[in-house]
């Protein structure tokens, strides 16, 4: 360890070197010095089994906990499998799966509990962390964030667009040439499809399901991480109550509680709740859809939306004045908005170039130019051979691995599959009910 004095106060408006310093001591000292009663908690060391239940979910797989399943497919909770936690902050609805909201129903009784028995050690401050387990914030949807960084993005390209352009733009397939031109730049660097979201740090794990918050501090505060919840006197009931009932805690925000699957408790609650076997294989079977069978889909609804936004803000393409210098008699021309059908008038091979080259960069795997070529004609050879969805999935295995799962046990080991599921909002349904019956067909 250096000369430098430990520090852990580090906030948004500290220097970058300060912000450094100060996450890095977090990470590094925290949880240790607190299991050793070294600096910077200084506080007498306990057994290590009392801080068994914390977790860094920074590193290996665990980032992807809740994010993809066991053959790195990304995952999304099914909402029919969502409860409400009755033992949430008053006035909040707070959401998680119902395995989930039972252990920690559960918890938050046994806690309440101890405090009658005076083995929690109350604040004069109501507001004091740790006086109480309560839920304040659980499942947020992953898809409507998604949606909406798309939404922002094409909204901003139509309206950065220069006029001459706009001009030159006299139809659907020209803009579709120059959007995903823009798309491959590397101006667009936030993933552009719903599987490589879910799997990249963009994606908050409160979107698993599996997670729920006692507590709306900031992230950033690691004072306040310490002040409040490692060197609290209640911190070890904390940490041995989560073991208790099959939760983890963030290492990183300590007021998060992560459902610990392989754990005897939680495997109990997905019993009593009639998912069995528990092994983790079949609950993220049971309670997760696989998405990456979207990303088609999700690329067509993206060109055809941008599309319509740009007639809709652009609806004169032209105007042209006759030989006769009579304004009146001048001819106006107007664009219009294209129709889900109408998204045949691209051939299928394009789309499919389009999806390959857009996979290959959001996915992180950047392919060499010949190595990408070869991929393109092997996939659009089967055109008219095979169904499109087939050749969908073909190029779904290939592109599946992310940067994320590289040095994982499982990298090396797993077999890749797939898992059909349903579209996930009602655009993306008309459309894979347009290509399944015609896309095919167009020739």
């Amino acid at each position: 360890m250096s000369d430098r004095k430990i520090k852990i106060n580090a906030t948004n408006r500290s220097s970058a070197r300060e912000m450094f310093n100060g996450r890095k001591d977090y990470s590094d000292y925290a949880i240790k010095t607190a299991k050793l009663g070294s600096a910077p908690t200084r506080r007498l060391s306990a057994p290590l089994a009392d801080y068994e239940a914390i977790k860094d979910f920074g590193i290996q797989q665990r980032s992807l906990t809740g994010r993809a399943d066991l053959d790195f497919y990304s995952i999304l909770p099914r909402q029919e499998k969502l409860k409400n936690v009755v033992n949430s902050a008053q006035g909040i609805n707070v959401f998680c799966f119902d395995f989930v909201a039972d252990a920690f129903d559960r918890m938050s009784l046994r806690y309440e509990e101890l405090k009658r028995a005076n083995r929690v050690l109350i604040s004069d401050d109501e507001r004091a962390e740790l006086n109480s387990v309560k839920a304040f914030v659980g499942y947020t949807s992953s898809v409507e964030s998604f949606f909406a960084i798309n939404r922002n993005f094409y909204t901003g390209y139509v309206n950065s667009l220069p006029k001459n352009v706009k001009n030159e733009t006299r139809n659907f397939r020209e803009f579709v040439d120059r959007y995903v031109d823009t798309l491959l730049s590397p101006f667009k660097k936030v993933p552009y499809f719903l599987s490589d979201y879910i799997k990249s740090p963009a994606n908050s794990a409160m979107t698993s399901g599996l997670a729920l918050e006692i507590s709306t501090a900031k992230y950033s505060d690691d004072k306040y991480k310490v002040n409040s919840f490692l060197t609290s006197p209640n911190f070890i009931l904390y940490n041995r109550l989560a073991r208790e009932f099959g939760f983890s805690i963030d290492k990183q925000i300590p007021w998060r509680l992560v459902a610990n699957l392989e754990t005897k408790a939680m495997k109990r609650r997905l019993a009593n709740r009639g998912s069995i076997p528990t092994e983790i294989k079949d609950v993220l079977y049971n309670y997760y859809t696989v998405v990456d069978t979207n990303d088609f889909l999700i690329m067509m609804n993206d060109l055809y939306s941008a599309y319509n936004l740009f007639v809709k803000n652009n609806s004169y393409k032209d105007k042209t004045s006759s030989r006769q210098e009579d304004e009146n008699s001048s001819r106006v021309i107007m664009r219009q908005p294209i129709e889900i059908i109408k998204l045949s008038q691209i051939p299928t091979h394009e789309w499919i170039t389009a999806y390959i080259k857009l996979k290959n960069k959001f996915s992180n795997i950047n392919m060499d130019t010949i190595e990408l070529n070869r991929v393109i004609t092997f996939e659009t050879d089967k055109i008219n051979i095979i169904p499109l969805e087939d050749i969908i999935t073909s190029i779904n295995r290939k592109f599946n691995f992310t940067d994320l799962d590289e040095g994982s046990a499982t990298y090396l080991n797993t077999k890749r599959k797939l898992r059909q599921s349903e579209s996930l909002t009602d655009p993306l349904q008309q459309i894979k009910d347009f290509y399944v019956a015609s896309l095919m067909n167009q020739y």
